[in-house]
């Protein structure tokens, strides 16, 4: 493993926001002094992230061919590689300008091959195998889902990073917390960062209607986050209170509630609480870690929350109720926008769609557990993560490679950036605090290894708990618990096995 080297000219507070990686990867890589124009009020030039690659020129002669979802997975419709027309100006600009500089630069054409079908185990699935069998060279890069991505390197079918010359998973253009996290016996077959920003918007974030809490005389939820009491007892205490019948003595869509959400939510708030179902030990290898008294607690807590449908309004609950067009979810926007929710616990995804609304509104991170908890912890979703992996079938690898890291580090000066100040501080937020909100969840995010693997579906346990109404977690993790360890080592085993990279 070498050294990053890191020149430091002046450093925007945004890119502080992605931390430096710690697995495994070859290659060095720096920041230069290279100024570029900023649109920061805080400075008026950066400094650039350049990764240490051999300043090739192919002469236009090579073709990087990126696989990519087309129009048919709706909302995971692939946006982050190339100009969108769902895009606003800002990301379109930034995605033109990253491709552009690479491909002036190294002297390299970037394109896409786009597929349709299920998000997880359609069409992209069933191209990447084929692709294995046929070596035709559609593709030399894919964007493909996490779940597919878990079920293609089991069987071989990609490249392990940390052994490909020119990637270096060090570097701060990759996700080190979720590379930690993906990692399994010390192979790294696909990767997170900001190559593809697609994936922030699963993360999940809670609004509050700020007219609610003034008129009901409650604690500023800022000061709580500033001070550490955003608990889950204090979350629970505001939202009680806020219960409203509309007339009819019964519990339904047109009422008033303290907090609206899915069932998910439940992961979510697990997950901010500490709660794992599976984390590394010491020698980096993984281990159950779902069964222990703070676990139970949490979800018990959590539980009584989302139980009483006086005070959480589940979108699931009001499923069979017809009126929505799409989702249920519809409802939950409803009752938020019309000012009739305190609290709307959602993913960054549907974020976007409170810009038209009235309500003056905020943004926060989930709650902690309690007031000792020092650290945040915000849940990539699984269900919509983007990985970056390069397939086998890929006879020139290594200048693949050097054009993915060179994307991935020109990514951090354009794409993220873009993401960040524009799309998220300045079309979805209305005040300051909201903006340091934004800073907490991006800088927290992570990912369970159960969410990844599934290893005895241990996670979705929580929810299925809710759904019967039953909190019985001791007795339906042990129903599951030897399942889990056995597929947990047979996937350790089946990636210690894989194929080696030899560089010839």
């Amino acid at each position: 493993m070498k050294n990053i080297k890191i020149t430091v000219a002046i450093i925007l507070t945004i890119f502080l926001l992605f931390p430096l990686v710690s697995c495994n990867g070859g290659g060095t890589a720096s920041i230069t002094d290279e100024s570029i124009n900023s649109t920061s009020e805080t400075s008026n030039e950066e400094s650039r992230y350049v990764a240490d690659v051999p300043d090739t020129d192919f002469n236009n002669e090579f073709t990087v061919t990126f696989l990519i979802r087309n129009h048919e997975h709706g909302i995971f419709e692939t946006w982050d590689f190339e100009q969108h027309e769902k895009n606003s100006d800002i990301i379109n600009d930034a995605l033109e300008a990253r491709n552009n500089y690479i491909q002036e630069k190294y002297k390299v054409k970037l394109e896409s091959y786009a597929v349709g079908g299920e998000r997880n185990g359609g069409q992209m699935l069933t191209a990447i195998r084929e692709e294995a069998l046929s070596e035709q060279g559609l593709f030399d890069v894919v964007y493909s889902s996490l779940y597919d991505a878990v079920s293609l390197a089991s069987e071989g079918a990609f490249y392990d990073l940390s052994e490909l010359p020119h990637i270096n998973l060090q570097a701060p253009w990759w996700d080190e917390k979720a590379l930690d996290n993906l990692s399994l016996a010390n192979r790294t077959f696909y990767a997170i960062g900001d190559i593809s920003i697609q994936i922030n918007d699963t993360l999940p974030v809670i609004l509050f209607n700020k007219q609610m809490v003034k008129d009901g005389g409650l604690d500023n939820p800022y000061d709580l986050v500033k001070s550490g009491k955003w608990t889950l007892d204090k979350f629970e205490e505001m939202a009680k209170g806020i219960y409203k019948d509309n007339g009819d003595s019964v519990i339904d869509i047109k009422d008033t509630f303290g907090i609206g959400g899915q069932n998910d939510t439940m992961y979510n708030l697990f997950y901010n609480t500490g709660g794992r179902s599976f984390e590394l030990d010491k020698s980096g290898n993984p281990q159950i870690s779902f069964m222990n008294d703070k676990n139970i607690s949490a979800f018990t807590k959590i539980y009584n929350i989302m139980n009483d449908k006086q005070v959480f309004m589940s979108a699931n609950y009001y499923a069979n109720i017809p009126g929505f067009k799409e989702s249920p979810v519809e409802y939950i926007v409803d009752a938020f926008t019309t000012g009739r929710m305190l609290f709307y616990a959602e993913g960054m995804l549907h974020v976007p769609e409170m810009r038209d609304s009235l309500v003056d509104f905020g943004l926060l991170p989930l709650p902690k557990y309690d007031e000792d908890q020092e650290d945040y912890y915000h849940l990539l979703g699984a269900w919509g993560a983007t990985v970056v992996a390069i397939p086998r079938s890929n006879k020139n690898e290594k200048n693949t490679a050097l054009i993915v890291e060179a994307l991935a580090a020109e990514s951090k000066n354009t794409l993220a950036k873009a993401y960040y100040e524009k799309i998220l501080r300045y079309r979805n937020t209305r005040d300051n605090e909201s903006e340091s909100m934004l800073d907490i969840i991006l800088s927290t995010k992570s990912i369970d290894m159960g969410f990844a693997y599934r290893w005895g579906n241990l996670p979705e346990i929580l929810v299925a708990m809710l759904n019967m109404g039953e909190p019985n977690f001791v007795s339906m993790y042990e129903a599951r618990e030897e399942v889990a360890k056995t597929e947990m080592q047979r996937a350790i085993e089946t990636f210690s096995n894989l194929p080696h990279y030899i560089e010839e």
